[in-house]
């Protein structure tokens, strides 16, 4: 081991613990210099060179990592007070081993201390730092570390400051204790979403719980007395705390208060690309939804308001080119990306022609798949995102709960849209105009559907063909010398990168884009959604005789659910569908959206259900009415018990013959005072009426055996109408 020590090694005595540096070796490596690595530690001392080596080799004394680092950065003025304090006092540290030696050492400083003006007896911290800190000249930076101010927490023994007035009262003196409680109760009950306290409930918890007495009064009644200012903390002690204390734990204090997911969005590191990996145009696609700040009109009456309406746009990451849109009243929803992602798949020039305005194609040359969509967790989840890659081939990726900023391409495009054009429509949503008493801009709407569409075409086509002032090119593309455009990024990147793109015709996309299900083929017809359909080949191949026959069984079918007057029906293995219509019988649903179709059978179910009690309680009186006619026809039927059954049965046809005659009678429309003769002996309607009565008084009685002034039968008639049909004696 001899002569393997060398100057500014560290050593560490493995039975006091203490640490030593190195700072002198004799040129005959006998003697030396060394200095205690101790803040609280003197000034070096002389060693012996062997004997260090012979502890090494026995092992009480070892080598160890050199921690006394000085510091790395220091401002402006500390550097320049380190530089002017390395210039006076280099020359006498330099001087070795003089400076080491007691004698000599004062003797240099005295020197040095005429030169820079500072006292002899203040130089020597600074010697120890600078030997402790490896001899090296940023030693003589601001030891920061051991200073107190910005941001360090002072421990004070006494009140300091300005002294308080007779009126006023001291605060506490802040302790260890006091501080570990600030800590406690900040981390329990201000970094807690369920709790959600403020900084100032959490203070007056900590007061109640920690730095207040029960008492009772004079009632027995218990009160909260907090001790004086003196022994609890202000709340100034704690918001200053506070404030420290969040320079330091601010990310977990706003994930803890506001979650996870809000400090991804707003408050993390931001080191990436959001195209790093994209290799050309095509790789990935990134979709969005946002409702557009303006308010529109009807394009059938423009009187009429239809307030704000849902914009998509499709982006491709590698050039920021915008591939598809749509614009109109559906969604946020599945039908609505529908409609974006199929402007994205198909030819824009027939798309531009339908809004009146003519491209070449060229201009808008967008009209492909992409290998991966990148969108929102809602729409793309599902059944949904796994027909895209089941019929398309389409890899979706989607984005964590609230993390926008993880498809910051499209993003950036709505506010690009906004700032450049949406904003300055008229109706366009401006918050600080809605207060009371203020105009409402909402009835500036002046713009119909139709034409907001118009003039965001036509913002797409101006943005395609503009230069990106964000855009960080790659080496190629800086060789290249292409023109920062999303246009001439999405051409560049066919011709010279990794394109990928691939066509799909336009029929293929609408059956990948249309939302599946399953009907049931029945004897009534094609049933889905408890709506009924039919079609030619359904009629032609007996499908619903065979159902009938059979059994139902289902089939696979296409639908959109904006207009539910059709649908398309797979049958297995075949490669197109059947387009299926509503019957005859279900027309009153035809041009209707799905959710209007079910919200009207729901309030014909409601209306069943409302109407059931009612026809019950129908029923019952009913039942009764019937029941009392049976009993009265009970109470009124003879003793026949010692007729034959063939006496009584004979004579039903003559029975009938009888009951026949009665009843013309009565029924008959013509009655017998109509075809009296006129003159003094004839009788007046009213006597006639009562012989006709009386003759029918008399066939009753002869007929059915019972007196017409025995009104009981009769009575007890009325009394069930009555019960019945809800009518009164009057």
């Amino acid at each position: 081991m001899f002569g393997n020590l060398s100057v500014n090694q560290v050593l560490r005595n493995t039975v006091s613990e203490k640490e030593y540096r190195i700072l002198y070796i004799s040129d005959d490596r006998k003697t030396g210099f060394w200095i205690e690595l101790d803040p609280n530690g003197g000034m070096p001392d002389q060693c012996d060179i062997e004997e260090i080596d012979a502890l090494l080799m026995a092992g009480e004394m070892t080598q160890v990592k050199d921690t006394w680092l000085p510091p790395r950065t220091a401002s402006e003025k500390s550097r320049n007070q380190r530089d002017a304090l390395w210039q006076h006092l280099r020359e006498c540290l330099e001087r070795e081993p003089a400076i080491f030696e007691k004698n000599n050492r004062k003797a240099l400083l005295e020197k040095a201390s005429g030169d820079c003006g500072i006292a002899v007896p203040n130089l020597y911290p600074k010697l120890k730092r600078f030997w402790r800190y490896g001899k090296v000249k940023d030693a003589f930076l601001y030891a920061d570390e051991n200073k107190g101010g910005k941001g360090k927490t002072r421990l004070l023994k006494k009140n300091s400051g300005r002294k308080p007035t007779e009126s006023a009262i001291c605060s506490k003196v802040l302790t260890e204790d006091d501080l570990g409680l600030f800590e406690k109760y900040v981390m329990k009950h201000y970094l807690n979403r369920q709790e959600n306290l403020t900084l100032k409930e959490v203070y007056n918890l900590l007061i109640r719980e920690q730095y207040s007495d029960i008492v009772r009064d004079e009632h027995g009644a218990e009160q909260v007395i907090s001790r004086g200012m003196n022994q609890a903390p202000t709340f100034r002690q704690f918001q200053y705390w506070h404030s420290k204390f969040k320079k330091d734990n601010g990310n977990q204090e706003t994930a803890a208060r506001k979650g996870q997911s809000e400090f991804n969005l707003k408050e993390r590191a931001v080191t990436g690309k959001a195209d790093f990996g994209i290799l050309g145009p095509g790789s990935q696609y990134q979709i969005d939804a946002t409702v557009a700040d303006v308010y529109l009109v009807s394009q059938f009456n423009r009187r009429n308001i239809i307030g704000r309406p849902i914009v998509y746009f499709v982006v491709d990451t590698f050039s920021r080119m915008v591939t598809g849109m749509y614009i109109g009243l559906e969604g946020p929803s599945w039908m609505g990306m529908a409609m974006a992602l199929y402007n994205a798949f198909t030819d824009k020039v027939n798309y531009c022609r339908g809004y009146g305005i003519e491209i070449t194609e060229n201009m808008w040359p967008c009209h492909h798949l992409p290998q991966s969509l990148l969108g929102d967790r809602g729409e793309l989840e599902g059944r949904n995102g796994a027909r895209l890659a089941e019929k398309l081939n389409i890899r979706v990726d989607n984005t964590p709960p609230y993390r926008g900023d993880l498809k910051p391409i499209v993003e950036r495009y709505f506010k690009i849209s906004n700032d450049a054009v949406i904003h300055r429509l008229p109706a366009s949503v401006r918050p600080e105009l809605a207060h009371r008493g203020g105009h409402d801009y909402r009835l500036d709407a002046r713009l119909d559907l139709r034409q907001f569409t118009r003039i965001m075409i036509f913002s797409v086509l101006t943005y395609n063909k503009t230069t990106l002032k964000s855009f960080e090119p790659s080496e190629a593309m800086m060789k290249a010398g292409v023109e920062l455009t999303p246009l001439e990024l999405w051409n560049w990147g066919i011709n010279c990168s990794a394109g990928i793109l691939r066509t799909a015709d336009e029929e293929r996309c609408r059956y990948a884009l249309l939302p599946e299900d399953t009907c049931d083929i029945t004897e009534r017809g094609i049933k889905f959604r408890k709506l009924f359909y039919s079609c030619s080949r359904a009629v032609k191949e007996q499908w619903f005789e065979n159902a009938r026959r059979n059994g139902a069984y289902k089939m696979k079918v296409s639908y959109d659910p904006r207009d539910m007057h059709a649908v398309y029906v797979w049958k297995d293995g075949e490669r197109k569908p059947e387009l299926a219509a509503l019957v005859d019988w279900e027309q009153k649903f035809d041009g209707k959206s799905c959710e209007e179709c079910e919200y009207e059978m729901e309030v014909i179910s409601q209306q069943k259900t409302k109407n059931a009690k009612r026809d019950h309680d129908a029923g019952l009186t009913l039942d009764k009415f019937v029941e009392g006619v049976a009993a009265e026809a009970a109470a009124m039927a003879p003793d026949t018990a010692d007729i034959p059954k063939s006496e009584r049965t004979a004579g039903i046809n003559a029975s009938r013959q009888k009951e026949k005659e009665a009843m013309r009678c009565q029924e008959s429309f013509i009655k017998d005072d109509a075809d009296s003769s006129s003159g003094a002996d004839q009788e007046s309607p009213r006597e006639s009426s009562a012989g006709n009565e009386e003759k029918s008084s008399n066939l009753r009685s002869s007929l059915f055996g019972y007196d017409d002034n025995d009104t009981r039968g009769m009575r007890k008639m009325t009394e069930l109408e009555k019960q019945l049909w809800g009518m009164s004696d009057e």
